[in-house]
């Protein structure tokens, strides 16, 4: 089984992230985790810095996604290219309607309710891939919700870091069978069903959530 932590801020373009990008990939190949997705805000890494970080760990692929900003929250999207420039104040309508037709992409809303009840609501109307469900800033209530937007819209549940702070790294993750080392094979694992939450994460929190 591989692991993958596909919600990662660094210190490098993402200012309210302290994780040092080497550091992190040091402590993902210490933890068995076999693949990071780098998500910074509205920015991507460009493609010789993410070529660099790539050597640090023979056993550590790094990919690049980026959480793209609107006004009425955060979307983890991947498969778009270095240079993709995204509107921070444009509305969740608006975001959507920008992928119309692109369905190479892959399109993950983040911390649905970590704010309010309104984003995960807003976003019953809408389609999407997966669900960060499982994450550090989820709180008991937020990840129910969440869980049950997921069973509503029929995609996977998923748990994923959203790190800021390589003290709290490890703790949230997802797992597939697939042997990920492209962004096309991330995108074709979650759209097939392949990338799912470790039963020990559900299993920890489910008795605090039902």
């Amino acid at each position: 089984m591989y692991k993958i932590d596909f919600h990662i801020h660094t210190r490098n373009y993402s200012a309210c992230s302290s994780v040092e990008p080497e550091a992190v990939v040091k402590e993902a190949e210490s933890l068995g985790i076999d693949v990071l997705i780098f998500t910074e805000h509205d920015v991507m890494w460009k493609k010789e810095e993410l070529e660099a970080i790539n050597f640090i760990s023979p056993k550590v692929t790094v990919l690049n996604g980026i959480e793209v900003s609107t006004r009425q929250g955060h979307m983890l999207l991947f498969g778009v290219e270095e240079g993709y420039e995204a509107d921070r104040y444009q509305s969740i309508e608006q975001f959507f309607y920008s992928l119309r037709g692109k369905k190479e992409l892959l399109v993950i809303p983040a911390h649905p309710y970590r704010f309010s009840s309104a984003h995960g609501e807003m976003l019953r109307g809408y389609d999407f891939d997966a669900l960060e469900c499982y994450s550090l800033n989820s709180n008991l209530s937020a990840t129910a919700q969440a869980i049950e937007l997921a069973r509503i819209k029929k995609v996977p549940a998923l748990a994923t870091s959203d790190l800021h702070d390589i003290e709290k790294f490890g703790k949230y993750w997802s797992e597939t069978k697939v042997n990920i080392k492209s962004m096309k094979d991330f995108i074709k694992a979650v759209k097939k069903g392949k990338v799912f939450t470790p039963d020990v994460i559900v299993e920890k929190l489910t008795p605090y959530i039902l």
